[in-house]
């Protein structure tokens, strides 16, 4: 298992969805728009269709050539555990990045992220902290780094 990260290494970034309707499609496209907007864009996004209704595959296709797109679809919904593993077989990158299908990043995640990486041989993964938006406001959520926990 590789621990630190050099500069030549590559990153997936890892979307399992379960989109059953328009609604979800919509979260799903913002997350893929915060993907597009990375100020980092060496990387690959592979997308897990988790059991989704017929217009979630064109939302996503419409993406393919904007970013290093690859769709993988699975007809029967497993949970996001077997969808994430399921994803993870068919990542290419050295090192992974999961985005959740409701959820934006800021446009310099992947660049702030990569950068501690490399500047901390010792450190052999990290996560950010969180906020909500609505309305355009962030706000802080429950999940802070500080307070060393997860969800």
């Amino acid at each position: 298992m590789q621990s630190k990260m050099k500069s030549t290494d590559t990153i997936s970034v890892l979307v399992c969805v379960h989109s059953p309707d328009h609604e979800h499609d919509m979260l799903l496209q913002r997350a893929l728009e915060s993907l597009v907007r990375q100020t980092y864009c060496e990387f690959e996004t592979v997308v897990v269709l988790d059991e989704c209704w017929e217009n979630t595959r064109a939302l996503v296709d419409h993406y393919k050539d904007v970013l290093n797109l690859r769709v993988l679809e699975r007809p029967r919904k497993q949970g996001l555990a077997a969808a994430k593993n399921y994803g993870l077989s068919h990542c290419n990158g050295d090192w992974v990045a999961y985005l959740d299908a409701d959820d934006q990043w800021m446009d310099c995640k992947l660049e702030v992220q990569r950068k501690f990486m490399l500047e901390r041989p010792d450190v052999d993964f990290c996560f950010t902290e969180c906020c909500d938006l609505e309305n355009d406001i962030k706000r802080p959520n429950c999940f802070g780094v500080g307070q060393y926990q997860t969800h």
